[in-house]
């Protein structure tokens, strides 16, 4: 009698067998929850890079799209990656964090895509004051659109920076990282040196247009330009001071013999022109007008239409 009533609740042979199917059940239970906590992990680091290589890039914009104030830039912006408690401390140590990162070629890259080595071919002048050659940055509106010969781009396309940043995020997740970081490393063995340290290489791209003259040096040549290595288009040579000649031959700015980083078009390397000299230059004088005869003394003025 007891057996049978023990059948009847335990479904015949079926006691215990929730707790078997949990057991089973649990570990990938477990690996799935943990894998989706550290896929949110790498989902938020990869939106902080986002912003923070935006960041670099507007630092480098006003920096002459140097390296070094952009690395600077990134690693103070990739601090909410490493969280805290909201203390300053913690803040403290999330910077540093930050800025060790990025400062270990491992771990992290920064390439200037744009300018482009064959755009400082094409359009690069020395400036006569820092001995460097750079791209020319003012008066944009002024200069000819026209293509470079090697570079396939505009001086105003020139003139945007372009940058990739490439950051091994670590995984923190115990178990799951490192299968994540195995996996990966057999898949991806071009980035095998992240994946040996448990990190994720994340990837973001950031364009800005400058606000300084880039100074040569560091950049990527015309395959991973804005122009993406397309070939140039046909067009007349470049003038020294950035831009193909007009017409004729004529510079852009006649006379106009000064520092690239004034007011300069013409690239020449004399001394700068003043303000005053370029006023003919950029204020059009307006059309004259034809003048009305003045009435003859004592004739009655003739009413004109409203």
């Amino acid at each position: 009698m007891r057996r049978v009533m023990a059948g009847r609740r335990c479904g015949w042979r079926q006691c215990g067998a929730a707790l078997a199917e949990f057991v089973v059940t649990l570990p990938a239970l477990l690996l799935l929850g943990l894998g989706g906590y550290q896929g949110f992990l790498a989902y938020h680091a990869k939106t902080v890079l986002d912003y923070a290589a935006f960041e670099a890039a507007r630092r480098g914009a006003v920096a002459h799209a140097q390296i070094e104030p952009m690395r600077e830039e990134l690693g103070l912006r990739l601090a909410p990656v490493f969280g805290g408690d909201g203390s300053a401390g913690s803040a403290v140590a999330a910077v540093t964090r930050g800025m060790l990162d990025t400062r270990d070629p491992r771990y992290t890259q920064i390439e200037v895509l744009n300018p482009t080595r064959e755009a400082f071919a094409d359009f690069g002048v020395v400036n006569a004051q820092t001995g460097r050659r750079e791209l020319p940055n003012d008066h944009m509106r002024f200069r000819s659109s026209a293509v470079g010969a090697t570079s396939g781009v505009s001086v105003q396309d020139a003139n945007l920076l372009k940058i990739r940043v490439t950051y091994g995020y670590r995984l923190t997740v115990p178990v799951v990282g490192r299968a994540v970081a195995w996996a990966l490393a057999k898949l991806d063995p071009g980035h095998g040196v992240y994946y040996a340290a448990r990190r994720l290489p994340l990837e973001s791209v950031a364009l800005v247009r400058l606000q300084s003259a880039a100074w040569e040096g560091g950049n990527a040549s015309a395959g991973g330009g804005v122009s993406g290595g397309a070939p140039p288009q046909p067009g007349q040579p470049p003038a020294p001071g950035g831009g193909p000649l007009p017409p004729g031959g004529a510079s852009p700015l006649p006379g106009n013999q000064g520092n690239p980083q004034s007011c300069a078009l013409s690239g020449g390397t004399g001394p700068a022109q003043t303000p005053g000299g370029l006023a003919g230059v950029f204020q059009p004088t307006p059309p004259s007008l034809p003048l009305a005869a003045a009435p003859a003394a004592g004739a009655p003025s003739t009413p004109t239409a409203s």
